[in-house]
């Protein structure tokens, strides 16, 4: 192990100590108060008009035929997402309007919107655990056209059967959208109009939508990783899989699972410079549509040291090895670029469908800082605590723990080699 490595591994537990130990501190507060409905109030809206900042609003299960606005940084927690259900108010266009930071909403069914499920007008706010259904629009709008909104967490939600959208994003950026099951609307998430640093990880995508994720209007910088999004785009003869319009570029597309779609990725209207790599294309009726018309500048693999995407299709062989593929013995990646279109090569075509590594949080192929952070910033939590990330949880045990750290430690440095 050479000084640049043990330099990076001390980095990371310094980094964890001061983490873990500024988090340890925050934890320390008063106990804030817990309003229960319908004991204390007999609807959820008087709750929250009763509430204070950092107070905890408790909902017994049952259904409330009523419209909600958080305007104030409070935590609302359902008894049970399934039995807890919070059905919008006609003519209210939302079931739930959130105009506060840092608000945190778990374990509710939000169904049968005007137009939205929940409406986010506000940066911080952690929503998950919950269902959002039968919105005539959107499920989840993450809403920054007349507001500041950023930095929200959408995690492990069920969102079915919404008219135009699954989860909508619109001016707003660095917001987390990690382990959702997403279906039946028209897009399942639509990130649009110069949003960026978003990430989409982890997601299940899938059924009659038209387009699994679409990112348009100069969306640029986000990063969709480990999504596993398939059966888009049957109906009307939508786009498919993934998506890309109007000057949406800089993006990353890393380690999703693209099958059964009718398109697997589709470049529109200069959508340059996205880069893709670890994505296992299968059973795509057409890996990939360039509607450009030019050479489209993506990038289509992560070079030979991480190899570039699996492709179904593709029936290269594999007896040389190198950069140049051209050395004597197998290395993983078909031994002949894998031809996209006429303008775009995907260099090193994988022999196998990719295969995330034990440690490598972010699915970007490499153990490193950026891992040990995300295992660091979770350090402490659990399934439905604000700060749980289970991307964190490395050895999946239900807990961000010094397990998880070690599991980093002993791979850093380590680059993802095809087999």
């Amino acid at each position: 192990m050479d000084n640049r490595t043990i330099s990076g591994i001390v980095a990371i537990l310094l980094l964890a100590t001061v983490l873990v130990t500024s988090f340890g501190t925050n934890l320390v507060k008063a106990v804030p108060s817990t309003i229960t409905v319908p004991d204390d109030y007999s609807t959820i809206q008087e709750a929250i008009n009763h509430a204070s900042d950092g107070d905890t609003v408790f909902v017994k299960a049952g259904t409330y035929n009523e419209s909600v606005i958080i305007n104030r940084t409070a935590s609302l927690i359902g008894e049970n997402r399934e039995t807890t259900i919070i059905q919008a108010a006609a003519p209210t266009k939302y079931g739930v309007l959130v105009t506060s930071d840092n608000v945190t909403f778990i374990g509710f069914t939000v169904c049968k919107s005007l137009w939205w499920g929940i409406q986010v007008q506000s940066s911080g706010c952690h929503i998950s655990d919950s269902n959002f259904s039968e919105s005539e629009d959107e499920g989840i709008f993450l809403d920054g056209r007349n507001a500041q909104v950023s930095d929200n967490v959408l995690v492990n939600n069920t969102v079915l059967n919404n008219g135009v959208a699954g989860i909508h994003v619109w001016i707003s950026n660095g917001n987390h959208i990690e382990s959702n099951i997403i279906g039946n609307s028209f897009f399942g998430i639509y990130i649009e109009d110069n949003s960026s640093r978003n990430t989409v990880e982890r997601n299940e995508i899938f059924s009659e939508s038209i387009v699994g994720i679409a990112l348009v209007w100069g969306s640029f910088g986000n990063t969709i990783a480990c999504n596993n999004i398939s059966d888009c785009g049957w109906n009307w003869d939508g786009d498919g899989a993934i998506s890309f319009g109007t000057h949406s570029v800089g993006n990353k597309i890393v380690s999703n699972l693209i099958r059964n779609n009718r398109i697997g990725v589709t470049l529109r209207y200069f959508s340059n410079d996205n880069v893709f790599y670890h994505n296992s294309f299968i059973n795509n009726l057409a890996p990939v549509s360039n509607d450009n018309q030019f050479p489209s500048s993506c990038i289509w693999d992560g070079g030979y040291s991480q190899g570039g995407n699996y492709w179904s299709d593709c029936n290269g062989t594999d007896v040389k090895k190198g950069l140049y593929q051209n050395e004597t013995g197998s290395d993983g990646v078909a031994d002949s670029p894998y031809t996209i279109d006429v303008y775009d090569q995907d260099r090193y075509p994988l022999m196998k469908p990719y295969v995330t590594m034990f440690g490598d949080c972010n699915g970007d192929g490499v153990v490193n800082l950026q891992d040990a952070m995300i295992v660091a910033l979770a350090f402490g939590a659990y399934p439905d605590s604000a700060r749980w990330n289970p991307l964190a949880d490395v050895n999946k045990d239900g807990t961000v723990n010094l397990k998880d750290l070690f599991a980093v430690y002993i791979r850093f440095g380590k680059t993802y080699i095809p087999q």
